[in-house]
């Protein structure tokens, strides 16, 4: 999962480190400096860590003003087209590239004025809008593919999603299911059919399928709703009956239907039962569809129902 950067100036570690427990307990997963040692080690570290955020937060101060490290890494997470968040912890003057940036003012000697909540909320504006980002720690072959999928030909991005689903690198399956939020359609389509076919899905992936299910694709909310089937987390079950009823595509009832199914979570049956009660004789086949997934899921209540069913249809 992408991150966010911390880039601060040592002299300033102590807030340092509270942003980061702050936005750790937002939820974010974060990186910062901490344990890297000199070199060209250090340097590499940096520059994949930047390369894999979906935002830079900068913590500016004098000393940070100074500091060519902390210029290094906001420049090159700029440069990365990164987007950038500078804090402004004390008073300093920004140089004219971060003042292109509406930076937030944490310079009051009282705490209850920190913006942290502006902060947040900043910050999950730039997750949702971030795309293609590359894991932390990912081999050259990953970023290579991430890369591809911003081309401007199809085939390119096609090879680069085929790629990453040959690749057995966890960077890899992190980059394919974060392409399902690409803002390219085809980019999308393309992942979620590769990763339809697999038959290792990861039960962590569920929640990011469910976000992805809002996409206004067909045959992507399609192949993701075959996925969460296969998973079978029942975590997935108020968003299924959410688009039972609320989506007009047979298709996507079907699949729906079979997912629900699949999963076998008994919060499901009152829906479907009245789903087939609401339908009655009009269609057959859905009914058909929805009995099959009651009897899947098997509790007395879906058995009980679905023989009462069949009687009523048989006109025993």
């Amino acid at each position: 999962m992408a991150h966010i950067f911390i880039a601060y100036c040592h002299k300033d570690s102590d807030f340092g480190y509270l942003t980061r427990q702050e936005l750790e307990s937002a939820g974010f997963q974060v990186w910062i400096d901490e344990n890297i040692q000199g070199g060209d080690i250090w340097r590499q570290e940096i520059d994949d860590a930047i390369q894999a955020a979906f935002a830079l937060v900068v913590i500016m101060s004098p000393d940070a003003r100074l500091s060519e490290y902390v210029t290094y890494e906001w420049s090159c997470g700029w440069g990365a087209g990164k987007p950038i968040v500078p804090i402004m912890r004390k008073e300093t003057k920004l140089h004219p590239r971060l003042e292109e940036f509406q930076y937030l003012n944490f310079t009051s000697d009282d705490r209850k004025h920190w913006p942290w909540n502006n902060l947040i909320n900043r910050l999950k504006e730039k997750e949702t809008q971030s795309t293609s980002c590359i894991p932390y720690g990912a081999p050259t072959a990953v970023k290579q593919a991430v890369a591809a999928l911003n081309s401007h030909k199809v085939q390119e991005r096609k090879e680069a999603l085929e790629t990453l689903s040959n690749i057995k690198h966890p960077s890899a399956g992190e980059a394919l299911i974060a392409s399902l939020q690409h803002p390219i359609k085809d980019v999308r389509q393309t992942a979620a059919f590769l990763m339809s076919k697999s038959e290792n899905l990861d039960q962590k992936i569920v929640p990011q399928l469910v976000v992805a299910l809002e996409d206004d694709d067909y045959s992507t909310r399609y192949r993701i709703i075959e996925m969460l089937g296969k998973i079978g987390d029942k975590q997935a079950v108020p968003k299924l009956l959410d688009i039972l009823f609320k989506d007009n595509n047979r298709a996507i009832h079907k699949a729906v239907t079979d997912a629900l199914g699949q999963i076998g979570d008994p919060r499901a049956v009152p829906a479907l039962i009245w789903i087939v009660e609401a339908i009655g004789d009009e269609d057959d086949s859905a009914c058909q569809e929805i009995t099959d997934a009651l009897q899947a899921i098997g509790t007395p209540e879906a058995i009980a129902f679905v023989k009462k069913w069949w009687q009523r249809r048989n006109g025993w």
